[in-house]
């Protein structure tokens, strides 16, 4: 449905004469077709992978389907070669792409990192002095991810730190799983759960915390991603 409006909005506006590049990101990869039009025209068009297609699916919803393992990768080929330019978010997803055959050339890196203008607190800024140890983890909240990881080391680690608190901050399709696992291990009062913030509130509520963790399970996925909130926790 999406590629259907996207095709009829950026075909009216070359026609407008108002569609010089277009900068399409995925997933999936075959928004490109939205722009087709366009391409045969001669106007360019950039293809912004954050997310390898291939893994992200298989990880996602599991299975060792080879047939959908190569229906990806086709796709993904086809996507990349209608597109004159593509974007990678790191080297070893850069290096992936190659060993499937797209050609070095095409491809530049823009790694995917936290606005500098709103991670930017200084280390004064820091949740020294406040009276819990908090831990932190924003982001996507499904098993993939390894909240629940976390949720069973606070368990563990309680006992060694009697103030611990872990505060999950997000949305996602296992949140009720992991407040379940919260209460059934008998840890609810230390673990919160928060909805998602806007982008520019995130910076300073980090601040307050003590520790990001980032436990994603190790998965054909996973192993091709740089975590923006890992870095975000540096910043």
């Amino acid at each position: 449905h999406f590629l259907a409006r996207a095709f009829f909005v950026s075909t009216k506006l070359f026609l407008m004469g108002r569609l010089d590049i277009a900068h399409v990101h995925n997933m999936p990869d075959f928004l490109v077709l939205s722009v087709v039009i366009p391409r045969l025209f001669g106007r360019k068009i950039i293809l912004d992978i954050h997310d390898s297609m291939p893994e992200t699916y298989g990880a996602k919803f599991g299975g060792d389907s080879s047939f959908l393992y190569g229906l990806f990768c086709w796709e993904e080929a086809l996507s990349c070669s209608i597109a004159q330019k593509i974007i990678c978010v790191n080297h070893i997803q850069r290096d992936l792409l190659i060993e499937r055959g797209i050609p070095l050339q095409k491809i530049d890196i823009s790694m995917n990192v936290p606005d500098h203008k709103r991670f930017n607190i200084g280390a004064n800024n820091v949740a020294g002095g406040a009276p819990k140890f908090r831990l932190v983890y924003h982001g996507t909240l499904v098993k993939r991810l390894g909240v629940d990881i976390t949720i069973q080391a606070v368990a563990k680690l309680i006992d060694k730190i009697p103030d611990l608190e872990f505060h999950v901050i997000g949305e996602g399709d296992d949140s009720e799983e992991f407040s379940r696992l919260a209460r059934k291990i008998g840890i609810e009062e230390n673990i919160h759960f928060s909805s998602t913030v806007p982008v520019d509130q995130v910076a300073s509520l980090l601040k307050g915390m003590h520790v990001g963790v980032v436990s994603n399970r190790k998965n054909i996925a996973t192993e091709f991603m740089l975590p923006v909130k890992m870095l975000e926790y540096v910043a």
